[in-house]
């Protein structure tokens, strides 16, 4: 009886296991290998071979959009700023293309002062680009046409880039490092994870303050490391994948991008929702109201000379306020429809929608 008891539980646990390991389909249809993934409200954007794509995360369809075409240009990497959609190209030398995805029209933003560009990300008006195999640069994307400014050098091969805070996250050819995104240019990096040698790590995602996410290329998983002990072997999340490039956070939804296979999908990670859905609206002194806002925010409780930004639920930094006061007001007009978190210096963390 016991060995038939013991017999029961090892299948059960296998099973578990394996059904945990079975992703969602949430794109197909690709005619060229997708890369990378920006999310605005429902829509899913995808950074391919040839263009942009999307799809409606709450549609019963997984078949992608066309939003833009660009035989070739290889768009590794995506991000968005309110309706903008930036995105690297990785085949054509020294190019970053801005998308309106109101109406899909297609601008060149970017086409001197970069050398090989490889990946990218936004923090308020600042665009971050890891270049040429060896730095970090940025420009003021109310600017375009000013000259980088180069932030960090020395990097082994820069792709895919992460900002959670004031923190950059970088891959690199066998570790993920970090620097801050506040601090005198140029500056030094840190490592934050070593030793990946058994993979070459891509995109990466900051689930809490704890967890962060990282593709692991032709591993086929997808990794989660525990940034307090972050020498300690990863937790892997799902598998069964040939090439994982991107992955981006949704709730409680890891979403992720199998460039060989030409898909997108999803595995559920209900760690997540230690912030993604349980942050409440009043933190440490701190009230936003109205909540649901439409068009503008009150805070407060702020220390008089605190500090707060305004992030998305893929961890963006959407605002930035350096004002004085204990009370403040901001303009959320312009933000898409869903949640957003609020972190302010010494103060903790608030969670409010925007209608």
């Amino acid at each position: 009886m016991n060995n038939f008891r013991y017999i029961c539980t090892i299948i059960v646990l296998f099973l578990a296991v394996f059904i945990n390991a079975q992703p969602d389909t949430v794109a197909s249809g690709f005619t060229s290998d997708p890369y990378s993934l920006a999310l605005n409200g429902d829509d899913l954007f995808i950074g391919t071979a040839d263009g942009i794509s999307k799809v409606n995360i709450t549609a019963s369809s997984t078949d992608v959009q066309t939003v833009m075409t660009d035989s070739g240009a290889n768009f590794v990497q995506i991000a968005l700023s309110g309706n903008t959609l930036y995105a690297v190209s990785a085949s054509e030398q020294g190019k970053i293309i801005s998308v309106n995805i109101s109406d899909n029209t297609a601008t060149d933003f970017i086409t001197t002062g970069l050398m090989y560009p490889s990946g990218l990300a936004i923090s308020g008006n600042e665009l971050f680009i890891s270049d040429d195999d060896s730095r970090i640069v940025k420009f003021d994307l109310t600017d375009s046409s000013q000259a980088p400014t180069v932030v960090a050098t020395g990097l082994d091969s820069p792709t895919l880039l992460t900002i959670n805070d004031n923190t950059l996250y970088i891959s690199e050819r066998d570790k993920i490092s970090s620097l801050d995104i506040t601090a005198n240019t140029p500056t030094t990096t840190q490592d934050v994870i070593t030793g990946l040698t058994t993979y070459r790590p891509h995109g990466t995602a900051l689930g809490n303050e704890n967890y962060l996410y990282v593709s692991g290329g032709n591993s086929g998983n997808l990794f989660r490391y525990d940034l307090t002990t972050p020498s300690e072997n990863p937790t892997t999340i799902g598998g069964n994948l040939t090439f994982i490039y991107d992955v981006l956070i949704n709730g409680t939804d890891l979403y992720v991008v199998e460039n060989q296979n030409r898909g997108v999908y999803a595995f559920n990670d209900s760690t997540l929702s230690l912030v993604r859905n349980n942050i409440p609206t009043s933190n440490k002194g701190i009230t936003t109201y109205p909540n649901p806002a439409i068009n503008e925010l009150n805070i407060s409780g702020m220390d008089r000379e605190s500090s707060f930004t305004v992030h998305d639920q893929n961890g963006r930094t959407i605002i930035r306020n350096r004002e004085a006061g204990t009370n403040r007001r901001i303009n959320v007009s312009g933000l898409s429809s869903g949640p957003y978190f609020l972190r302010a210096s010494g103060k903790g963390k608030a969670k409010f929608i925007k209608n």
